[in-house]
């Protein structure tokens, strides 16, 4: 009797053990899961993330129904891999069309936009972000999705690294609300600055771009416009043959020789909120402009705005502001309201395509 209960408490014993053993194995199997789910979230919420997401399996999944989870992510977001090259392509052929070169910048490389650092010092708090005189939420999205306030994806500026050319250009591609925003910063070369100032740009053009990017409408028929493909001007685009019209429009009627051998030209395309003038306190540009400038200064310069009609509004601004008046916050509005108070409205002349090209030729 007694060799039967001691056979059965051994049999209880073994029967406890292994149920025992396999709830232990189920917490386990609980508790990694919890583990892998906690830190999945944590990855969303770190800007950058010190393991590889190739490095961390999950429990019960193969590799071929992971990928096909991540390309179903993928494709579902607002931005991705993809739509960050079709932006890299639309940037390079918009660019051309504007007579600039853009270069793409992101958290860890940015570019250096006169004072401040984008994106790296406005995410570190360095500078404030501020939109429309309001200061915003700024955070570094890869999908669009995750983050705050505004949600860059990109970045994209004709600032050379290390120059400090004026009125040079720094977009910030960002996801507001759901909504594509492209920003850019009215820095412009002044010499303060107390926190990252940006608007939403006027170029309807790139406001489309961007817009049909992110909500997958991008196509070939949207693209910038494309270069003149006709006569002697052919691979110039139409702003820069615009432009060559409005130097001998101007400077032909003033001086009757409006070529130096001697000089280049450069082509600066002003955002809408642009100050007229680079001293404290100027007043600003309503809507786009585009500023010739000759090197040497010497040879002239002309800024004026487009009025879509064959006529083109011009502002008379000053090549060099040495005069310290300037800095007299004052005197400097009371002086750039001037300007855009008696900037006049002219009709382009007709030139030949070869008179023309003496212009475009010398473009840098």
């Amino acid at each position: 009797m007694k060799k039967k209960q001691m056979m059965l408490l051994a049999f209880s014993l073994v029967l406890f053990t292994g149920c025992h053993a396999q709830s232990s194995q189920e917490d386990e199997v609980k508790n990694v899961s919890k583990v892998l789910q906690q830190s999945q979230v944590t990855r969303k919420k770190t800007r950058k993330s010190s393991t590889p997401s190739s490095e961390i399996k999950e429990s019960g999944s193969s590799s071929e129904t992971k990928q096909v989870v991540n390309s179903s992510e993928t494709s579902q977001t607002l931005w991705n891999s993809e739509k960050a090259q079709q932006l890299q392509q639309f940037m390079s052929s918009w660019g051309a069309t504007m007579g600039q070169e853009y270069h793409e910048y992101k958290e860890g490389h940015s570019i250096n936009h006169y004072l401040f650092e984008v994106p790296d010092q406005i995410l570190s708090g360095d500078y404030p972000f501020v939109v429309n005189n309001e200061r915003e939420d700024f955070s570094w999205s890869e999908d669009g999705e995750s983050g705050s306030g505004y949600k860059a994806v990109a970045v994209y500026s004709d600032l050379e690294p290390g120059s400090h050319e004026l009125e040079k250009h720094t977009y910030l591609f960002t996801i507001y609300n759901g909504e594509p925003k492209v920003l850019i910063a009215t820095l412009h070369g002044q010499h303060e600055a107390y926190y990252a100032a940006f608007v939403e740009t006027e170029n309807q053009e790139l406001k489309n771009g961007f817009a049909q990017i992110v909500n997958g409408t991008n196509s070939l028929s949207n693209q910038p416009e494309k270069a003149v493909d006709t006569g002697i001007v052919a691979g110039y685009s139409k702003q820069q043959v615009q432009a060559a019209r409005v130097w001998f429009t101007k400077f032909d009627r003033e001086n009757g020789s409006a070529i130096d051998p001697d000089a280049y030209y450069s082509i600066t395309h002003l955002e809408a909120g642009s100050a007229i003038a680079p001293i404290p306190n100027s007043v600003n540009f309503s809507k786009p402009a585009i500023s010739i400038l000759a090197t040497p200064t010497a040879a002239g310069g002309v800024t004026y705005t487009d009025n879509g009609d064959g006529t083109v509004t011009i502002y008379d601004i000053p090549l060099h502001f040495q005069d310290e008046r300037y800095m007299d916050a004052s005197y400097s509005r009371d002086f750039t309201q001037a300007i855009l108070d008696k900037a006049q409205t002219i009709s382009l002349g007709n030139f030949s395509e070869e008179q023309l090209m003496t212009f475009l030729t010398r473009l840098k």
